[in-house]
């Protein structure tokens, strides 16, 4: 962690945007559902909930799934 403790704010957010990975097309879909643009059948939407999560901090290796 000691990444995260010696950045400045601003070094954080641009360490994490400089190292996200690919956009998923996936979170296409999911910012137009969540903007009303786009209905999917239960089906669909339970695909969509289960898609992969994206940590900025993965390539660094801090990045634990939530779990200290």
């Amino acid at each position: 962690m000691q990444l995260l403790e010696r950045e400045t704010e601003e070094g954080f957010v641009r360490y994490l945007l400089e190292h996200l990975p690919p956009f998923l097309p996936e979170y296409v879909d999911i910012k137009r559902v969540n903007a009303g643009l786009l209905a999917p059948s239960e089906d669909e939407a339970s695909q969509l909930e289960l898609g992969k999560n994206v940590c900025g901090l993965a390539a660094s290796g801090n990045c634990n799934g939530g779990t200290q």
